[in-house]
């Protein structure tokens, strides 16, 4: 390996220089860099510089690393699928990184942006307002930018210090879906009304309101009795997106007598079409959720007089809580529920999976020391 040099240029600050190879006149040529710190420091500075030098990479030069918006506009250019992102997923890394990092971090030289400077000037400000979700999807999409920066070798940068970046967790919210009593009267209260199927569908078959809001005719077999869930409605960009958000989510789940009997006389309504959405506004295009939400599914909660907080996502949640409740085994609540995994499924619903943990050793008990025995 070639040889470096340390120089002393005063209390605490040395510059080290390394040979880097002639021009094309055969003249020498040298880096430099300058190092605050103890002697072992610069030395371990250049050690790690040489060492990167001779594996070919580049030696990283203020001059040469851009700000982290200027390397954001280059990432951008490429587009999703240099990536291999979804278009929806490179939307939201770009929307999220424009709203919480750029403020902060815009102006940071890439080689300049550490774990703690991270944490103190993106995570820590929406940590204080609640809001730990959103710092952990904007730091895993800053994570997916500096990926592509440290791969650049034109760049000569080490790691990502997104790795190291501590975020915190919430504690899990608690699945309130509708009480078996509450079910009834939210049906009483729909019964009849503009949206009716739309409800019903994701009480009875368990898909979450994009999966709803998506379904077209032709993924319906009113004759076999089962729907295939192929898409999703992006509910903030209002666009349907052509694929579900993981494999495990396409999946064909069953109708039950009375759904079918309302998605019948529905496609019997709008003249058997065989296209198109299913719950549509007036020009055929999906309904807008916030829509949903303010105008029919808060007015429908009145009438049921349902006062606590209940969210469209839970009716999803209800499918699978009654489901579990009547016995059904997890693998087949997993796979109606499109959950990549069993795991999944007792995460969520562990209040379930811990009433039935105590009916089960009720029953083993019984068996094993008869009452009265």
């Amino acid at each position: 390996m070639a040889q470096g040099q340390i120089e002393r240029r005063g209390e605490r600050v040395f510059r080290i220089r390394w040979f880097q190879g002639r021009d094309e006149g055969g003249k020498r040529q040298y880096g430099s860099k300058t190092v605050r710190g103890t002697r072992k420091d610069a030395e371990k500075t250049l050690r790690e510089t040489m060492q990167r030098q001779d594996r070919g990479q580049a030696v990283p030069s203020p001059s040469r690393i851009p700000t982290l918006r200027k390397y954001l506009a280059t990432w951008k250019k490429a587009g999703a699928g240099a990536y291999k992102l979804r278009e929806r997923t490179f939307r939201d890394y770009l929307d999220l990184l424009e709203r919480h990092v750029l403020p902060t971090l815009g102006d940071a030289r890439l080689d300049a942006l550490r774990a703690v400077r991270i944490e103190t000037e993106v995570v820590a400000p929406l940590r204080d307002r609640g809001h730990l979700r959103t710092a952990r999807l904007a730091v895993c999409a800053l994570s997916r930018v500096l990926r592509s920066a440290v791969k650049d070798p034109t760049l000569g940068l080490v790691g990502n210090p997104c790795v190291g970046v501590e975020i915190g967790r919430n504690p899990r919210r608690t699945i309130q879906p509708l009480t078996a009593a509450e079910r009834g009267k939210f049906r009483e209260a729909i019964r009849g009304s503009e949206h009716e199927a739309l409800w019903l569908a994701m009480m009875l078959t368990g898909l979450g309101p994009g999966e709803a809001l998506a379904l077209g005719w032709e993924h319906l077999d009113l004759g076999g009795g089962t729907l295939r869930v192929v898409r999703t409605l992006d509910c903030k960009a209002h666009r349907l997106v052509e694929d579900t958000k993981r494999p495990s989510r396409r999946r064909v789940v069953p109708l039950v007598a009375e759904l079918r009997t309302l998605l019948r006389e529905r496609w019997m309504a709008l003249g058997r079409p065989t296209s198109g959405l299913v719950f549509a506004d007036v020009d055929g295009g999906p309904l807008d959720l916030d829509n949903l939400r303010a105008r029919h599914f808060a007015p429908a909660l009145a009438r049921a007089e349902i006062t606590r907080p209940v969210r469209i996502y839970d009716l999803r949640h209800g499918f699978a809580t009654a489901a579990l409740e009547a016995g059904a085994d997890v693998r087949t609540v997993a796979d109606l529920m499109g959950h990549s995994s069993t795991r999944t499924t007792l995460d969520v619903y562990q209040h379930v999976s811990d009433a039935r943990k105590r009916e089960a050793a009720d029953r083993i008990a019984e068996r094993l020391a008869p009452q009265g025995a």
